[in-house]
């Protein structure tokens, strides 16, 4: 082990400079060790770590310091290893050991206002902080190469507040605050001295941050209107956080920013300006990953901000108020616009934290409100219907695809919408099952499923890209109940294809399908084709299907069906038994193979290629199979290559590749 010949080192040196050397390999050795255990998720020795501590504490206190900067950073990085540690073991074992890290306060609503919950710090996040102090005084300016002081004094003052001691943080963060002057740390110590002001519930959310002097983003106008001032130091928070590089201070600005914007939304959720808190306040909350807290912040924002009577007033006016009330189709435009981003991203939030049934009905009630414009309650009803039919919800997704029929869908829109529902009728069906019993049940109603669908939308100008999926299913299907119409449906798929391509870009999808479609055909004839059993005509049409198969090549341009394709002309020249065509099956099989590889398209016809090479390997030998290889572009052949990579063909070793017998005085 290195860390005892570090030690033997340590033990057998004469010279201070050797000794101190020596000890500094010995510390690094045995941090390794913990770093390493730690690392590969092994229970931390207490043994271990306290002599890696041992070790740098004694490199610490050398009068030499060429290595003062790594020994303080060994005890830091030590102790965050001990924590890792114990964070990990209380996960694994579901806190029956070691303890649950806090990462951000813990706040509670109080009738003052929101306030963080004090509680203990534990021992090993102690000793961290321990190790962070230690750094700071022992390492001067000159030595901290790495500049580590100002993150370690920013981590050791955030951890403060993470536990809630706000006395304690205020005074770490004020330390920070005058080392750190015209600096972005500085900017993030004032973000995080104002949350801690309105947290210990000194002040208004407006005064918290109105000192202009703090620095650089708080240097913004304030206006003399009291209900604005609030928002503009929100702003110039959120402008600060995007600025902020650092991933402390980024975090720190976001969270100010989303405190800031909460207690202004909080405090006039239907103002005029509350879609800026709104929307700003739950961006803020997705930078922290508090996915809850976006949440409600639109949902507090939908049900005040677009409150029927202030929508009805705005719209219609008010004759019976005192003085009557005009209609004002200008606000009322303004807050529908912004209540339909706020459903959208409300919905939004919801697929994100994959809780598709409430997402699915904020998209209902999204395509329910008649005030929002046809083009977002057309989307609303399509991303509705989608996730309900994921759901396997057949009553809700047909009501939202009543709703998307009666917006005025395109011929896209609705090619898409049926799509859905033929989905739904034949997601029942097993394709890899047996054909009997509820499973060829399930194929028979999806069979009527993709027939109808295609016989719904085979008309449709432009052509629809799901006619070509429509086709390939109806294929499928057939074959799994060995249907003579498959070859029919096979066609069909071909044809659709036609008439799509020409819409352009975008037909990778739509072109694999189609170019199975001709291969299965082609196949199909090669397999029923009398003549290829005649020797006469057998060359001849050899040529011809080989013909047949670069047109799905050059076609479709697939890389798993073009693979398939040189495999299945290669059989075909490998079939003639003769020289020439023998080298043509050798260069098709090797074109199938590098394509696969260098396109990343694999097909089940690559094993028989490679039995097949390697077959043709041994009756061809490797110079020739050299020489063909060589004329594919990109390809390298080394001697035995395929026989390796084949089931039951070995190469033979040859003589002179044996190694030589090890000497007999070396054991092995």
């Amino acid at each position: 082990m290195a860390a005892n010949a570090w030690q033997q080192c340590v033990a057998a040196s004469r010279r201070p400079s050797d000794i101190l050397e020596a000890r500094h390999k010995l510390a690094q050795a045995l941090f390794g060790i913990c770093e390493s255990t730690v690392k590969l998720r092994r229970p931390l020795r207490e043994e271990d770590a306290a002599r890696a501590e041992r070790e740098a504490e004694a490199l610490l206190g050398a009068k030499d310091d060429r290595f003062l900067e790594a020994a303080a950073s060994y005890l830091v990085d030590l102790a965050m290893l001990r924590r890792d540690d114990a964070v990990r073991r209380y996960q694994e074992t579901q806190g029956a050991e070691g303890f649950a890290e806090r990462t951000e306060p813990q706040t509670v609503q109080r009738p003052s206002g929101e306030g963080v919950v004090r509680a203990p710090i534990p021992p090993l996040i102690l000793r961290l902080n321990a190790a962070r102090r230690l750094y700071i005084d022992r390492v001067p300016p000159h030595l901290d190469v790495n500049h580590r002081v100002p993150e370690l004094l920013f981590q050791a003052a955030e951890t403060l507040l993470n536990y809630g001691h706000l006395q304690e943080a205020r005074i770490r963060f004020e330390e920070i605050r005058r080392a750190s002057l015209g600096t972005e740390m500085e900017c993030a110590a004032w973000d995080q001295l104002d949350l801690i002001r309105l947290w210990a519930g000194e002040s208004e959310v407006a005064r918290a941050v109105a000192n202009s002097d703090k620095c650089n983003h708080h240097r913004a106008f304030v206006p003399d209107d009291p209900r604005e001032r609030p928002y503009t130091h929100a702003r110039s928070a959120f402008e600060a956080a995007v600025r902020a590089k650092s991933p402390a201070a980024r975090r720190a600005a976001w969270r100010r920013t989303a405190t800031l914007y909460s207690a202004v939304l909080d405090a006039g959720p239907g103002d005029d300006h509350s879609p800026e808190a709104a929307m700003n306040g739950a961006y803020a909350y997705k930078q922290l990953g508090e996915y809850d807290k976006t949440i409600g912040m639109y949902q507090l924002f939908i049900e005040r901000y677009g409150d029927s009577k202030i929508l009805r007033r705005l719209q219609n006016g008010d004759p019976r108020a005192k003085p009557p009330v005009e209609p004002n189709p200008k606000h009322y435009e303004e807050r529908i616009k912004f209540l339909k981003d706020a459903y959208q991203q409300l919905a939004a939030s919801y697929v994100l934290l994959f809780d598709y049934q409430r997402a699915s009905q904020q998209y209902d009630d999204t395509s329910r409100m008649a005030a929002f414009p046809p083009d977002a309650r057309r989307n609303a009803a399509r991303n509705a219907m989608m996730l309900y039919a994921t759901l396997g919800d057949r009553k809700h997704a047909q009501d939202a695809r009543t709703r998307l029929l009666a917006l005025g869908p395109s011929a896209q829109d609705k090619a898409e919408a049926d799509l859905v529902f033929a989905r739904l009728a034949a997601s029942e069906w097993d394709e890899r099952g047996r054909d009997e019993g509820p499973n060829r049940s399930a194929r028979l109603r999806a069979m009527v499923a993709w027939r109808k669908y295609f016989d719904d939308h085979r008309g449709d100008k432009p052509p629809s890209r799901f006619v070509v999926l429509a086709a390939h299913k109806m294929a499928a299907a057939c074959k799994a109940g060995r249907d003579p119409r498959q070859r029919e449906w096979h066609q069909k798929t071909v044809s659709a294809f036609e008439r799509f391509k020409a819409r352009g870009a975008g037909l990778m999808y739509e072109a694999a399908l189609a170019a199975e479609a001709e291969f299965s055909l082609i196949d199909a004839d090669i397999r029923n084709d009398a003549g290829l059993r005649n020797t006469a005509a057998k060359s001849t049409l050899v040529d011809r299907y080989s013909a047949r198969l670069d047109h799905v090549i050059d076609t479709y341009q697939s890389p798993e069906w073009s693979v398939a394709a040189r495999v299945r002309q290669a059989s075909l020249y490998d079939a003639l038994s003769s020289s020439a065509p023998a080298a043509l099956a050798v260069q098709h099989y090797i074109e199938a193979i590098h394509l696969s590889r260098t396109a990343d398209a694999y097909h089940p016809m690559i094993g028989e290629a490679t039995r097949h090479l390697a077959a043709l390997t041994q009756q061809l030998g490797n110079d020739r199979m050299r020489s063909i290889a060589a004329q594919v572009r990109g390809f390298v052949y080394t001697d035995d290559m395929f026989l390796r990579g084949a089931a039951g063909l070995h190469a033979e070793p040859r003589g002179g590749e044996l190694p030589l017998p090890l000497p007999m005085f070396v054991s092995n």
